[in-house]
């Protein structure tokens, strides 16, 4: 949730760039790109290194704040590893709730059976 909320921050300055005089219409254009790509990972990848490098040595507040949020400007693989004793998720309260947020996230579930209990009792 803190990725997403940092990447709606780039988003935001985005926007503001693409309106502002104070960038050539090549790098508007550029942030509208972004703005369209943004979930697109592998087009924003592109995107974003054309964005670093026409901002790089600007001395603009808003270029400023955007390189200063450049690992934000790719998207990110988010996921979530646990074993099937943590997935069962006694009283439910916890896995599902994250799923059913319907945030952009991979869950992988390992079946450890017995080998992450002691006294050899299934999960």
């Amino acid at each position: 949730i803190a990725q997403a909320s940092m990447r709606n921050r780039v988003g935001d300055l985005m926007q503001k760039a693409s309106k502002s005089a104070d960038f050539s219409d090549s790098q508007k254009e550029l942030f509208v790109q972004w703005i369209e790509n943004k979930d697109n990972g592998e087009a924003v990848k592109e995107i974003s290194a054309q964005i670093v490098a026409v901002l790089t040595g600007m001395e603009n507040e808003i270029a400023k704040e955007i390189l200063s949020l450049e690992k934000y400007l790719t998207k990110k693989s988010i996921w979530v590893f646990g074993g099937d004793g943590w997935a069962y998720d006694i009283g439910f309260g916890g896995l599902d709730h994250v799923l059913a947020m319907g945030q952009d996230i991979n869950v992988l579930v390992l079946d450890t059976e017995v080998y992450s209990n002691t006294g050899g009792q299934s999960s």
